[in-house]
């Protein structure tokens, strides 16, 4: 039957790994989607979540990002990228463009800067392409004072299955 959906190559294919799995509980956000051998992460969990977050990577065997997704600068979500910039060849870091004042900013800029890194702005409608699947960029529409409320939502598309990845 044409409607028959062989699960096991959708696995093989698309796999999204939630910081739940790896970052020992408290608070924080990071998510590792590997797609056709490609990778992404979005956001890199709190501060002293950086190098858990590097040492799961090289578990999943991965050395090279596609994507760095950073929806916004609270530390704890972009507290731990750093270690992940510094550690990792990273092709495409997706960032908001405005500053913040905080540590995790500081350090993301800082790294960035020491790798030569260029940060990309998302905007709403961007579509990357990670192996067969596509991620666009769906918010947010306008950023506000509210850093919170400026986090980027994310529809990732490919073989059968659609996921949202709403990072507040």
């Amino acid at each position: 039957d044409d409607d028959v959906i062989d699960v096991s190559d959708l696995l093989q294919r698309l796999v999204v790994h939630a910081g739940d799995d790896f970052l020992d509980g408290g608070q924080g956000d990071c998510t590792i989607i590997v797609c056709d051998g490609k990778a992404m992460i979005i956001d890199g969990g709190p501060d002293d979540k950086g190098t858990a977050v590097q040492l799961y990577l090289n578990k999943l065997g991965i050395n090279i990002l596609e994507y760095v997704f950073i929806t916004h600068y609270d530390s704890d979500h972009a507290g731990g990228i750093d270690v992940v910039i510094q550690k990792f060849k990273c092709n495409k870091i997706i960032m908001p463009s405005y500053m913040q004042d905080n540590t995790a900013y500081r350090n993301v800029i800082t790294t960035m800067r020491g790798k030569n890194y260029r940060a990309t702005a998302p905007n709403v409608g961007d579509e990357y392409m990670l192996g067969s699947a596509k991620i666009t960029i769906l918010a947010p529409f306008e950023y506000t004072s509210n850093y919170n409320n400026n986090s980027q939502d994310f529809e990732g598309t490919g073989l059968s299955s659609s996921n949202n990845f709403n990072q507040n």
